[in-house]
Order: C-alpha cells, then sequence, then structure tokens
C-alpha cells in the first residue's frame, strides 16, 4: 500500500497564489471593521467623558438629569420659560411622605384623603426638562447660607415643603430641629430650622403684607382700629437682611375682608387714606419693598425673589371632591387679581438688586385638586386656598431650586 496522505500537503505554485490573494482579500475587509471598532471605541470613551463633565458631582448642571431621550426636550436652559407648560403623572412622586415639618393641617393623606394621586404630579415646562429637585445638592450650594420665606400662610407651606424636600439629604434626620423649639402654627412669627452638616437655615417670617400694620394716627375716623403703613415695611425686616437667599410673596390679605371689614386702612405717612382703592393700596407697598431692597440688600450676595399670587379655587367650591388637574383651559377659573395686572412687571425696572419673578400663578391655576378640601386637623369645614403636602408647594420649591440652578450656571460662566 502506498504512503498515506499527511495534513500538510505540499502545495502547488497555484494553490499558492490563490492563498495569497485570499489572504490580501480578507485583510481589506478587516480594515473597515477595525476602523469601526476604534471609532465605536473613541466614541464611547468621549461620550463618557462628556457625560461625566456634565453630571459630575456639585457642577453647575450636575441635578440636570435629561429627559430628552424620552421627550426629545433640552435640559433647562437661561432662555426656557419654566412657567409655561402642562402637569404630567409621575410615580416616582412624591419626594417625601412622612415629615415632621409638615403641619398636621396641611397632611391630607394623614387626615384621611383617600385619593392620593394628587401627589404624583411634575411641572414639565413646554420647551426644556426641568431638574429633579436634588437635596444634597441643594444643601451643598447653601452651605453656610440662610434661606428665608418672607410673607403670609402659603408662605409657610412653601417653607415647610421646603424644609421636608432638604430632609432627603440628611441621613440622620433627628439632627434637624426647629432651632428655638417653637411648634409650627398658623401665628408663628418667626420659623427655623438648621441643617447642622452644612450649616443652612431656613427661615419663615410672618409677614402677610411686608409693609408695617400700626395703630392709626390721632383723630381718625372710629371705624379705623388699625392701619397699614404702606410707605414702611414690617419692623423685623432688618433680620431679614442677613439672608442670602430671599423668598417673598404677598396676596392673600389684600382683600376688603382683611382690611376695611376689619377695620384696617391705609396710611401713607401720618395721613390714613380711607378711600384708598385696593389696587393702588397693594402698588405702594410693593414699591416700598423694591426701594427697601435698593437700599438694605447686597447686590453682590443677595439672592432675591419673589413668588406671585397663587389661586385659590373657591369659585363654585371647585376644589370639593377634584381629583385631576385641570387639562381644558377655558375651564379656568378668571383670577381677576388685580395684583395680575402688571403691578410687579413694572417694578423690575427700578430694582438695583437682581430679582426674579416666581410665577407659580397659572400653573398652580391647574390644580384644584391640590387643596386641602375637608382634610385639615381642626381647621375649617372646606378650604380651597391652603394646600396639600406634599403637593402643589413641591413644585414652587423645584422650580425655585431650577432657577438657583441657572444663576450659578451663569455666575460661572461669567468667571
Amino acid at each position: 500500500m502506498g504512503r498515506m496522505a499527511v495534513s500538510s500537503v505540499a502545495r502547488s505554485p497555484r494553490w499558492r497564489s490563490t492563498e495569497g490573494k485570499m489572504q490580501r482579500s480578507m485583510s481589506m475587509m478587516s480594515r473597515p471593521r477595525i476602523t469601526f471598532l476604534i471609532f465605536l471605541t473613541t466614541f464611547v470613551i468621549l461620550s463618557l467623558l462628556v457625560l461625566d463633565s456634565i453630571f459630575r458631582p456639585w457642577s453647575a448642571f450636575a441635578p440636570l438629569v435629561s429627559l430628552g431621550a424620552t421627550n426629545g426636550l433640552p435640559m433647562l436652559s437661561p432662555g426656557c420659560d419654566l412657567f409655561t407648560g402642562s402637569w404630567v403623572y409621575d410615580e416616582s412622586y412624591p419626594l417625601y411622605t412622612n415629615c415632621s415639618f409638615a403641619e398636621p393641617g396641611f397632611r391630607c393623606a394623614e387626615n384621611g384623603r383617600a385619593d392620593l394621586q394628587y401627589r404624583s404630579w411634575r411641572w414639565q415646562p413646554r420647551d426644556c426638562n426641568m431638574p429633579r429637585f436634588n437635596a444634597r445638592d441643594m444643601l451643598t450650594r447653601l452651605k453656610d447660607k440662610r434661606l428665608a420665606f418672607i410673607g403670609d400662610s402659603m408662605g409657610r407651606t412653601q417653607w415647610e415643603s421646603l424644609v421636608c424636600l432638604l430632609m432627603a439629604g440628611v441621613p440622620d434626620k433627628s439632627l434637624i430641629k426647629e432651632t428655638g423649639g417653637r411648634v409650627i402654627t398658623k401665628t408663628a412669627p418667626y420659623l427655623a430650622v438648621r441643617f447642622p452638616g452644612f450649616n443652612v437655615t431656613v427661615e419663615y417670617y410672618r409677614s402677610p403684607w411686608l409693609v408695617r400694620l400700626g395703630r392709626p394716627p390721632r383723630h381718625s375716623p372710629k371705624r379705623a382700629v388699625a392701619t397699614l403703613n404702606l410707605d414702611q415695611l414690617e419692623s423685623i425686616s432688618n433680620q431679614w437682611q442677613r439672608a442670602d437667599v430671599l423668598v417673598f410673596n404677598t396676596g392673600h390679605w389684600w382683600t376688603s375682608t382683611k382690611t376695611y371689614r376689619s377695620g384696617c386702612y391705609f396710611q401713607v405717612g401720618s395721613s390714613i387714606r380711607l378711600g384708598m382703592k385696593m389696587e393702588e393700596a397693594y402698588r405702594t407697598a410693593v414699591a416700598t419693598w423694591a426701594a427697601w431692597v435698593n437700599e438694605q440688600l447686597n447686590p453682590d450676595v443677595a439672592q432675591v425673589f419673589f413668588r406671585s399670587f397663587e389661586p385659590s379655587h373657591w369659585y363654585r367650591k371647585s376644589c370639593l371632591n377634584s381629583t385631576f388637574p385641570i387639562t381644558n383651559e377655558t375651564h379656568l377659573q378668571p383670577l381677576g387679581q388685580y395684583m395680575q395686572s402688571g403691578v410687579l412687571d413694572n417694578i423690575w425696572d427700578t430694582l438695583h438688586v437682581r430679582a426674579t419673578l416666581l410665577n407659580i400663578t397659572r400653573l398652580s391655576s391647574f390644580r384644584p385638586d391640590g387643596h386641602i378640601f375637608n382634610y385639615s386637623r381642626g381647621g375649617p369645614p372646606l378650604d380651597c386656598a391652603h394646600w396639600c403636602l406634599p403637593g402643589v408647594p413641591d413644585i414652587w420649591n423645584e422650580q425655585l431650586y431650577a432657577l438657583l440652578l441657572l444663576r450659578a450656571s451663569e455666575k460661572a460662566t461669567a468667571k
């Protein structure tokens, strides 16, 4: 028998030529593949570096997690109108549930309200994405600073909301206390909570009108029990100026019920103005506030915000049994409030200190479902003015947070 063939057969010249062509062809085919892999690797590395620069902790835009993958909108930008948009149901809300700093009368769920979807709506601006509230980031930005809310009971609600939101950034919540051991009530003149790990103090000053309430001048009519000094801010305003971030509001007390019918009239200088119209009085008071801001606040330090009037839903008791936001704008109640007639718009030009309008009026007008209704502990039988916590005021604070981020970004860019 002949010798068996082995695997390593001697190849003919023709075979070697064909093999060489195949190798060259395979080599040419692999080059685009290698080039593509190099490109893909480079792209991934660069993308990670870019993402790291965007989301690096405590950078100017660290919390701005983009929703663009789902809605195609850009992240927050200076030109975006935060206050024009719509309410979107989001099961990741609320951002907190049990909070000891929400006063009992505002804890609707604890007071028996069963429909809890009112807590799970977030605000979506029309042209950009608003950052989700990041408690630890905000505490870091406010380190060694004071943030003060100055205004009426709605200002107190916003104060309570922010304290509850910030508590999520503190592991040991037992360390967070009201600085003076004061009980949170609707008549408390001053409340403050300190976050010791960051040396941040969040304060509330009760000042429903912002201007000083006092006794009427001598020889006033007997019906004048008290007067609002429209050309003087509250006597405690000297304490406000120590804050680094100030959020003012006034609105709900500028009514005939809170003034004329209660024997409270307007005063300018030493003169009582019995026939002064409400809008003129409000305009004068806001001008006094603006003058105080110019004279008393350091424009290089103070960050000033004025929150617009928050709507109630008393008309035909429309808040009663509301369980969802209004979706049709034609169903919105006419605000009819003089404080929305351009009074605030005309004030900004007179300010030397930069101030920003926290314009929550329209977005809140879509939310009759967010009010307390009958779910208040020891309160009135029906409340279509105040808000449940957690709830709509948390969104006001998310917008405040977004505006602070924008200011930080602008400041960093200007350097």
